[in-house]
Order: structure tokens, then sequence, then C-alpha cells
């Protein structure tokens, strides 16, 4: 006999000592088991994945240059525009995107007038 085909063993409330009895019936649930509303996962929509992407795009905004930010920048505004609100996780991630995507483009922006001002203190000079 496997694990599988073994009898329940159910507690028996009368039972003083609390000694298991074995019972060959079923169990039967008579409702479904929902989950936990306060968990996270029951939370989720489909929307929630604009925001993942958005903070992908925008750690890559920090290796290639400018299109990844802007992308990022877009995720993030398709996010706020949802019909149905973010959980609190994908809110979050959807900040911290736009934040990135914001310092990566002015990272680049100031490393291309160093890069410009050097130019053009070559040809001056």
């Amino acid at each position: 006999m496997s694990d599988f085909d073994a009898p329940i063993t159910n507690v028996d409330d009368n039972d003083a000592e609390g000694l298991a009895t074995q019972t060959d019936e079923p169990v039967v649930v008579s409702e479904p088991v929902a989950p936990d509303s306060d968990h996270e996962l029951a939370k989720a929509n489909p929307n929630d994945g604009y925001a993942f992407a958005a903070i992908i795009c925008a750690i890559a905004g920090f290796v290639i240059p400018i299109l990844p930010a802007a992308a990022a920048l877009m995720l993030v505004r398709a996010t706020e525009i949802a019909e149905q609100p973010l959980s609190e996780g994908a809110a979050r991630l959807a900040s911290a995107a736009r934040t990135l995507a914001y310092v990566s483009l002015a990272l680049i922006s100031i490393v291309c007038a160093a890069l410009l001002l050097g130019i053009l203190g070559r040809m001056i000079s």
C-alpha cells in the first residue's frame, strides 16, 4: 500500500487522550480555498509586467545609451494610464524605473556635454 492509498487519520474530539482513529471515508472539501486577500500574488494584475519590464529597461539604459531609458519611461507611463491599479510592489518598481531612467539620461547628457566641450576646447586652442 502506497502513501496515497493509506486511510485518512482523524482525531476524535470526544477522545480524552486524543488518540487518532483511521477511517476509509474520503475527505470532501465543501468550498474551494481562495488565496489570502492580503497576499501579494492575489493582487497582481497583467499591468504589473509593464513595471517589471520598465525596471529592466532602466537598468539596461546604463549600458546601452538612450533607447532603453526612453523605453523605460514609456513603460512607466503605460503603468500610470492602465485601467487597473498596480499592486504596491509594481508601483514601487515603476517609481524606481522612472528614477533610474532619468539618472541614466542625465549621465548620458553630462558625458556628451563633456565630450563636446573637450572637442571644442581642442579646436579653439
